[in-house]
């Protein structure tokens, strides 16, 4: 991509594991750099000027820190962690965490230990 600012370009290079799958997008108001490492999908945004702003990681429980991890099955008895949101700008992080079980989905949000739930629906798995 053409647009790519040469400090977003930078930036990536220097905080992320470029692995040669990266692909850049121009946004409404963002640059986007979407990647996979191993079995994380990972989207970096970037400011129209080229400035980092956040970037958001997917990936499923075995890669989940520990401690939260046991955390919300300490909580959530019964759930299983379906997939993890992680957002992140370099200075606070949190998460957004799809747990299920055989008659309710939760969306988790989870800043440090304090756990929220956003989302509750009945899990309509046949």
């Amino acid at each position: 991509m053409n647009e790519v600012r040469n400090n977003a370009a930078r930036h990536f290079k220097n905080h992320f594991s470029a692995n040669g799958t990266e692909k850049w997008y121009k946004l409404d108001e963002f640059l986007m750099v979407s990647f996979t490492d191993g079995q994380v999908l990972t989207k970096a945004y970037y400011t129209s000027k080229g400035f980092f702003s956040f970037f958001v990681k997917y990936y499923t429980e075995e890669l989940l820190n520990p401690d939260t991890r046991f955390l919300i099955m300490k909580k959530f008895e019964g759930y299983k962690i379906d997939v993890i949101t992680e957002i992140n700008n370099l200075q606070e992080k949190f998460y957004f965490i799809k747990i299920k079980n055989s008659s309710s989905i939760k969306t988790l949000k989870v800043v440090n230990e304090n756990i929220e739930v956003t989302e509750d629906f009945v899990n309509g798995e046949i």
